[in-house]
């Protein structure tokens, strides 16, 4: 994750960040995670990303959707993945 100013680092004992949260707060989540990282859909496929998350189905993002992403990388303000690694550290 990296911020506007000064890096910030996470790291997750989970596999992804929707894994860590808990099941009864996903829909709180998933409501709220275009507020904190790129949306990963538009404003008018937001309701079914949403359901579709909370059942645990697949997102198929739409043309718009896709679109919306790219110009939510480019928003300051928003945390966004500058690098990604699964592996250990070997000193």
């Amino acid at each position: 994750m990296e911020m506007d100013t000064d890096p910030c680092y996470f790291a997750c004992a989970t596999s992804s960040l929707e894994e860590a949260v808990k099941i009864e707060k996903r829909i709180h989540f998933y409501n709220n995670l275009h507020l904190w990282l790129p949306a990963q859909a538009c404003d008018e496929h937001r309701r079914d990303f949403i359901e579709n998350k909370v059942r645990g189905l697949a997102w198929s993002p739409q043309p718009c959707c896709l679109e919306r992403q790219r110009h939510d990388k480019r928003t300051p303000g928003l945390f966004k993945l500058e690098w990604s690694w699964d592996g250990v550290f070997v000193s």
